[in-house]
């Protein structure tokens, strides 16, 4: 790339609010199953539910807390929730109620409500999420995942889905891609009806116009500030 003169820019950073809003809007979503009430208007049915569950009070365990988790701890933290960060390092953070290392992955599944995958897919992260920390989680639990495909082991979760675990799986990425429909991706798009399914859809938002948005996008375009 140096010999033809090709600009190498780094694009942290550019995505981690509408990924952030994202996250937050499919917990909401699935805590308060406003897509339930959404298919009762289609069906021009008026249907109470007098059981949906508050978020304040549960406790949130972000598995990577980089760019991304952070921006997501902010949003969050405004509903009155204990936030949980796991990160390689064991670093403390400000916006984090407890930290765990990555040694300590377990015990932060465990106490979860909400568990939210942000970390990067390396050889030593993939399948980090397979059927054994499944169980680990919490039958009620929320997981949701805005990092890669390759950190779930799907077919595990599939598996948990079909057996009723969870209050709800919120996933923007996945393992498997192909032009024709695979088996897996036949199973999500006639998933459960906790499973929303969506494809990159963060990518397609557009930069606000706030200063640390717009400087990031200029960064990452021109690599100046």
């Amino acid at each position: 790339m140096e010999e033809r003169g090709v600009d190498l820019r780094s694009a942290t950073g550019v995505y981690s609010i509408p990924v952030a809003e994202w996250v937050v809007t499919q917990v909401l979503q699935l805590y308060k199953r406003s897509r339930d009430f959404w298919r009762h208007q289609q069906e021009h049915r008026w249907v109470k539910n007098r059981d949906l569950p508050e978020l304040a009070g549960s406790t949130v365990t972000i598995v990577g807390f980089g760019d991304i988790g952070r921006e997501v701890a902010k949003r969050l933290r405004g509903f009155d929730v204990r936030i949980v960060a796991v990160n390689s390092e064991d670093r403390p953070s400000s916006l984090a109620d407890m930290t765990f290392g990555a040694a300590d992955l377990g015990a932060a599944l465990r106490i979860a409500d909400v568990v939210i995958l942000a970390l990067p897919l390396t050889p030593g992260t993939r399948h980090l999420i397979d059927a054994a920390a499944l169980q680990l989680m919490k039958p009620d639990a929320v997981l949701v995942d805005v990092s890669r495909g390759g950190i779930v082991d799907q077919e595990a979760l599939l598996a948990a889905l079909d057996e009723g675990r969870f209050r709800g799986v919120a996933l923007d990425v996945f393992e498997m891609f192909a032009l024709s429909p695979l088996p897996w991706q036949a199973s999500v798009a006639a998933g459960p009806a906790n499973l929303a399914a969506t494809c990159y859809w963060p990518c397609c938002c557009s930069p606000s116009s706030s200063a640390t948005s717009s400087s990031r996008w200029e960064w990452a375009r021109t690599g100046r500030l």
